[in-house]
């Protein structure tokens, strides 16, 4: 079971890794007109996608999960947010400027283009945007729990359907004592 999970988390992270690739090449095509070619062939879009994907995720995924994710869990929603917002753009700006050092030590100089101030500060808020809607409904669905979450965000409670259903009322002697004893879901396949 602990191999299981530890297993589905890894996976989790793989595919936020490749989302976080994709993401990385389709901003950087998006938000730079121009790359200095020598730079772009280092797929700069990509390898910051990557490491940025990789640290949020594995700090969500591996971090959250633990004792640490505990903590957050008993703190007000929104100091438990502010700071997770923190730590995320943290390892954002982080994941940026390591992307770029990555991209001067591959090509072997240093591409003073690479590290205009305006554009870091563009690269960070765009992702800090980006994480606190994360964030937020990572939160959201932990307090009303992801298929609540999914059914306000589908409006499903906002489109009534008249749906047949059908109740049965039933009083077993003695079934308290026995569902106590079997416990819920066995108790259901019982009845």
């Amino acid at each position: 079971m602990i191999q299981s999970a530890t297993a589905n988390r890894i996976w989790t992270w793989l595919a936020v890794l490749v989302f976080g690739a994709a993401a990385g090449h389709g901003y950087t095509a998006i938000a730079y007109d121009t790359i200095p070619p020598d730079i772009l062939k280092t797929w700069p879009g990509i390898r910051g996608g990557l490491t940025i994907a990789g640290l949020s995720a594995g700090f969500e995924i591996f971090v959250m999960r633990g004792p640490v994710g505990a903590w957050f869990r008993r703190q007000a929603f929104s100091i438990a947010l502010l700071i997770r917002i923190l730590i995320h753009t943290g390892l954002v700006v982080s994941g940026l400027l390591a992307n770029r050092i990555a991209s001067a030590v591959l090509i072997r100089h240093v591409v003073p283009e690479a590290f205009v101030a305006r554009d870091i500060a563009q690269d960070v808020v765009y992702s800090f945007i980006v994480v606190a809607i994360v964030l937020f409904v990572l939160q959201m669905r932990t307090l009303v729990g992801g298929r609540t979450l999914l059914n306000v965000v589908l409006g499903r409670y906002y489109r009534p359907i008249s749906e047949r259903r059908l109740f049965v009322m039933i009083d077993l002697t003695g079934s308290t004592p026995l569902a106590e004893r079997l416990g819920d879901e066995r108790f259901h396949e019982y009845l």
